[in-house]
């Protein structure tokens, strides 16, 4: 190309680079972590979810929500007592690991965390829920990140920003995490027992 083509091929490439930036950053606003895992959460019938950060915000009181915000995790208020009316409902079955860390993890004032903490073994005693904790001295080696498989897809909240997985690898690779995770967890009177030891440690 000539010299004025050339300059021609430069603007346009420079302005097309400023209408992409600002279609990214636009698209990163409305695709948050919440929005996708509710869309997906209204229509599946089945759900596991793995913490090693948090308590999973379908999990979560409003307080301990609010917190999550900073990673695209925070639901509205409406939209987290909505979620968690299937849990009672039973519309839902929901199968949810948790890194014993996660229930020393103060994310909220103590107080907070008390009812946080409690919020657990009320849902736990749904019958579609199944909440176990994998101990301290396990010698699983857990997973780098929260997870959440929700029906035929798969959720993970990083740090610049949600990826969603719906390829049977991914799907089947994160389900195997799963499964390994499930066999170092504790469920039942042993996982409450764990929760109730965090709650005392609250001080609260």
């Amino acid at each position: 190309m000539d010299g004025e083509a050339a300059q021609a091929g430069i603007d346009l490439a420079r302005a097309a680079s400023r209408i992409q930036g600002k279609t990214s950053r636009l698209v990163e606003k409305t695709r948050t972590h919440a929005s996708l895992l509710l869309n997906a959460w209204e229509k599946a019938r089945t759900t596991r979810f793995y913490a090693c950060f948090a308590v999973p915000a379908l999990l979560a009181t409003e307080k301990y929500s609010a917190t999550l915000a900073t990673r695209g995790r925070r639901f509205a208020p409406q939209d987290l007592a909505t979620a968690q009316a299937r849990l009672i409902d039973g519309s839902v079955t929901r199968t949810v690991l948790l890194d014993a860390g996660v229930l020393y993890t103060r994310l909220v004032a103590p107080q907070h965390m008390n009812i946080q903490l409690a919020r657990l073994v009320e849902l736990s005693q749904c019958p579609n829920v199944s909440i176990g904790v994998i101990p301290r001295t396990s010698a699983f080696p857990p997973p780098s990140a929260d997870f959440s498989i929700v029906g035929q897809t798969v959720l993970v909240p990083l740090v610049h920003g949600p990826v969603e997985f719906t390829t049977t690898y991914e799907f089947n690779q994160h389900g195997q995490e799963f499964a390994a995770a499930e066999q170092a967890a504790s469920f039942g009177a042993e996982a409450t027992e764990q929760i109730a030891h965090a709650l005392a440690a609250t001080g609260a």
